[in-house]
């Protein structure tokens, strides 16, 4: 314990000496300074605190004890045994092991074993390459299953618990919409079995198909928000491309949890673009919520991705892959967590860095491994010069200076940050509404959060000083929503019957929903609910593009905005505002966006009206509606 102590004391100043040639022997292993890292292996309380690329005593000396190892073998389709690779590190580092199965058909589609298989084909008829392989294809599924199985048996069985933690999945892999002819075919099945008949389809399409063989499959990305059947088309051909990703990744997952013979979790080394960025969600199939639902039997509660960012934005991603990772049952007491396998706040500074991580620890951080270190030698690599904590030309970043003390404040308190969950105290909720981004117009950038954004509100919700869970679809039931004062339903038109139901009952139970524009006016498929008029108390009339100035607190206007007719509510005198009571709670929906709120005095670049994304005037509007 003594040596433990004294050598975290002595942190900073072994950092001085890094390359040392005769330093301490104890210096240079990572059980010197965490107390959960035994020599015979970690305890259920280590927080793995890493970062890629640098040398093993620089990482040591600056408390880190995690980073990645990875297998893309291209020889093993050809029938070559798989390469053993070794991975013992003299500090007694962990890491997680990746499996880059799918990155194997980066030149080649053809096995010696398993077949072919063919890479994606897009709506212009152009072959994709890499590792965006056709998951349709039954002889990837088996190639793939094999892959994992064998990879995790022979490091699983070379490799103990003090050495290999985890397993991991490829590289942001996340999958691409297919339109190869298997794919189509195999669509048009799926759409059989989920209407049961042609008449129903038709029903709920408002189409005239004589057979399902007549349907194609819509446009892949679509620029503009689709109307009618081809809107509704493409929400279920992206629903059938996304679950199969999710039963893709499910099969790995198993084949990986029982080749290995410690049976160690699995996650995913996603990237968080398809969280609420539309650009993403519109041309990946990943489903973090479906996700995490799907395999839980081999996460041992983890939910991994790449997360980059910083500020609000960050940590209303960490929020939502907390939340998914949460089990949905509210007495439920498994262990549960986000792993970053990748992160860092780009290029920003030390400040905001510091500003970012810790505060991420309070919503649901339990593993990180930063990018990177540093790039060094004489083929440096664009992202690492970028990102580096150490410069190419060795100046340290002032990011770096607080690698060290926030491993050092993990491992002071370490069982606390690993085992702690959300604390019961008032907190309000609001929505990640994914299926509405895929019908959003594409934005600005790829990056953008769109008009009506999401993050925007979650900043100003922070900055008023609500603690707010981010949530995904499936934690939308009665039992999950009652510990909530207040639901947050922005830009949310999409919800099933379920989810619906389940709001309802909230909110006749004594809950608060605080919503915008058309609120669950549509089921998954587009069509209307008429039940909205009762639980919201209006009905809706046609949402339109809107530049004028629209009154709210005679400051507020938005680009986007539905028009209601009372049906029970009471509407504010400039319509913008709908307040009902239902049951023994009550809802309060905005004819305007909760996440774009705009200045009609103050015009943009473009000469609209400015967006309003936080500051005094934004928190004194969303703490009105609030009271009201």
């Amino acid at each position: 314990m003594m040596i433990k102590l004294l050598s975290c004391s002595f942190l900073l100043s072994g950092l001085l000496c890094l390359a040392a040639a005769d330093s301490p022997s104890r210096l240079d292993k990572v059980e010197s300074y965490s107390l959960e890292i035994t020599p015979d292996g970690p305890t259920e309380n280590y927080f793995p605190v890493g970062t890629l690329r640098g040398t093993d005593i620089q990482k040591t000396r600056s408390g880190l004890n995690w980073g990645e190892e990875s297998l893309c073998d291209y020889q093993w389709k050809d029938g070559s045994p798989m390469h053993m690779l070794d991975l013992a590190r003299p500090s007694g580092s962990l890491f997680h092991m990746g499996s880059w199965g799918a990155h194997t058909f980066a030149f080649t589609t053809s096995t010696r074993d398993f077949g072919d298989v063919t890479y994606v084909l897009d709506e212009d008829g152009k072959l994709q390459n890499l590792y965006h392989v056709t998951l349709f294809n039954p002889n990837f599924r088996r190639y793939i299953a094999a892959y994992d199985g064998e990879l995790a048996g022979l490091y699983g069985s070379r490799y103990g618990r003090d050495q290999l933690y985890m397993w991991s999945l490829d590289n942001e892999w996340q999958g691409m919409i297919d339109y190869q002819p298997l794919v189509i075919e195999l669509y048009r099945r799926w759409l059989e079995k989920r209407y049961g008949s042609l008449d129903e389809l038709n029903r709920v399409w408002r189409s005239a198909y004589a057979s399902f063989d007549e349907i194609e499959p819509p446009p892949q990305v679509p620029r503009r928000r689709p109307e009618g059947t081809e809107a509704v088309n493409w929400l279920n051909w992206y629903y059938f491309q996304s679950e199969n990703f999710s039963d893709v990744i499910r099969e790995r997952f198993e084949a990986m949890h029982r080749g290995d013979p410690l049976h160690r979790p699995v996650g995913l080394k996603a990237v968080q673009g398809c969280i609420d960025f539309s650009h993403w969600t519109k041309r990946k199939l990943h489903n973090f919520s479906d996700l995490a639902e799907k395999t839980r039997d081999f996460t041992g509660g983890w939910l991994g991705c790449d997360v980059y960012g910083n500020n609000d934005a960050f940590e209303y991603e960490i929020s939502f892959l907390d939340n998914c990772a949460r089990p949905t049952a509210p007495d439920d007491s498994s262990w549960y967590g986000v792993n970053l396998f990748e992160t860092n706040n780009h290029g920003g500074p030390g400040w905001q860095f510091a500003d970012t991580f810790w505060r991420s620890l309070g919503n649901g951080l339990k593993a990180v491994d930063f990018f990177c270190m540093g790039d060094f030698g004489d083929n440096p690599s664009e992202d690492p010069e970028v990102f580096g904590f150490i410069a190419r030309n060795g100046r340290i970043r002032e990011r770096y200076f607080y690698v060290p003390r926030f491993a050092t404040m993990l491992h002071r308190s370490e069982k606390f940050w690993k085992q702690a969950r959300a604390a019961e105290v008032p907190r309000v909720a609001l929505l990640n509404s994914h299926r509405d981004n895929l019908l959003e117009d594409d934005p600005g950038g790829v990056w953008d959060a769109g008009e009506n954004s999401r993050q925007a509100l979650y900043a100003r919700l922070r900055n008023l000083g609500y603690w707010v869970d981010v949530l995904p679809y499936h934690k939308l039931t009665p039992e999950f929503l009652k510990q909530y004062q207040v639901l947050f339903l922005c830009n949310a038109e999409l919800l099933t019957d379920a989810e619906f139901a389940a709001v309802a009952e909230y909110i006749e139970n004594g809950g608060k929903v605080l919503g915008d524009l058309r609120c669950g006016y549509f089921n998954e498929n587009l069509e209307v609910r008429p039940e909205t008029a009762a639980v919201f108390g209006v009905g809706f009339q046609a949402k339109q593009n809107w530049h004028e100035k629209v009154p709210l607190s005679e400051a507020v206007s938005s680009r986007t905005r539905a028009f209601y007719t009372p049906a029970g509510a009471e509407l504010s005198a400039d319509g913008l505002i709908a307040c009902h009571r239902y049951g023994d709670g009550r809802s309060l929906l905005l004819a305007t966006g909760l996440g774009a709120w705009r200045n009609p005095a103050v015009k943009n670049a473009s000469g609209d009206p400015k967006r309003i994304d936080a500051g005094t005037e934004a928190d004194e509007i969303l703490q009105n509606l609030l009271d009201r």
